[in-house]
């Protein structure tokens, strides 16, 4: 499997791997203040795309302000999603998990064959799904949320 996820990895195209990096740039830069760090999210998620006032403080700066909705490719993934990119196959946004709970809550899916690693501020998660395969790569930017590129095959 680690020649296989070398082999893929170095076909992410440098656009996907600059998508991520813009959805994490603005990682960091909130309020330094300690509860910040451990206020609880603005509201209940509703049905529909997360935004900024869904997640806690810290986590805001990394939500796209005009996020959209998972595109149907990506087999409906857990956790309250907003969308920065959706282009040529890869998707590029925010998920209000960390890497390990987003593996695992694949893992407890059925009807998926899901693969992946977690070393805790980053993850990749291979899931598929009769003719789909999809490869997600997370990067932990708060204590309750990921930023996330995502490539359907």
């Amino acid at each position: 499997m680690g020649a296989i996820r070398r082999t893929r990895a170095a076909t992410w195209s440098s656009a996907s791997l600059i998508g991520l990096a813009l959805v994490a740039g603005g990682c960091g830069g909130g309020s330094s203040g300690a509860a910040s760090a451990t206020a609880a999210p603005a509201k209940p998620a509703a049905a529909g795309v997360l935004s900024q006032s869904d997640v806690a403080a810290d986590c805001r700066s990394s939500v796209p302000a005009d996020g959209k909705p998972a595109p149907a490719s990506l087999l409906s993934p857990p956790g309250r999603i907003a969308v920065l990119s959706d282009a040529a196959g890869v998707t590029n946004g925010f998920v209000d998990q960390t890497p390990g709970q987003f593996l695992a809550a694949w893992r407890a899916r059925k009807g998926v064959d899901v693969e992946g690693e977690n070393e805790g501020i980053e993850g990749e998660v291979y899931v598929t799904s009769d003719d789909t395969r999809i490869e997600f790569k997370l990067r932990k930017v708060c204590p309750t949320g990921s930023v996330f590129s995502a490539r359907v095959d």
